[in-house]
């Protein structure tokens, strides 16, 4: 390989270096920068579901609280992560606030996170009269966590 063509291919693999680190560099500050931006509207949405939850379980029993968080949760769609969590904080807030349902946290998993999970969803969702689907599962991670505490 002549001495010229190398001088190209290094100067232009070295281009193609800068360009790539400076392109990520401006994706990864972008990407902050929204982030950053939208946490206060994430913040604010949290909060009120987390006091319409409350509200709900002043005034409902704990098969209201899933029920009603299933449905939150069933108009998220599959990718709805930001919406997913506003139901399942809903949901823990409404049990928080709902009388006590002993049967409620019958066969809830020691630890949230486990493949026993699963078992807990259907058989929860089961008992209530909820669809198993994605509202199912949103409702059921938060009586988990309501009843882990």
């Amino acid at each position: 390989m002549s001495d010229s063509r190398r001088a190209w291919l290094i100067g232009g693999g070295a281009l193609a270096l800068v360009g790539f680190v400076l392109g990520g560099g401006v994706c990864v500050c972008g990407g902050s920068g929204w982030l950053l931006a939208t946490m206060p509207e994430y913040e604010t949405t949290d909060e009120r579901a987390l006091v319409e939850g409350e509200a709900a379980g002043r005034v409902g029993t704990a098969e209201d609280c899933l029920v009603s968080g299933a449905e939150r949760a069933r108009v998220c769609g599959e990718l709805g992560l930001d919406c997913l969590n506003h139901a399942e904080s809903y949901v823990r807030a409404c049990l928080r606030a709902a009388p006590a349902s002993p049967e409620l946290c019958a066969g809830a998993p020691a630890r949230v996170g486990v493949l026993q999970d699963l078992d807990y969803a259907s058989a929860l969702c089961v008992r209530h009269g909820i669809a198993e689907d994605v509202g199912c599962e949103t409702a059921a991670r938060g009586a988990e966590v309501y009843c882990a505490r």
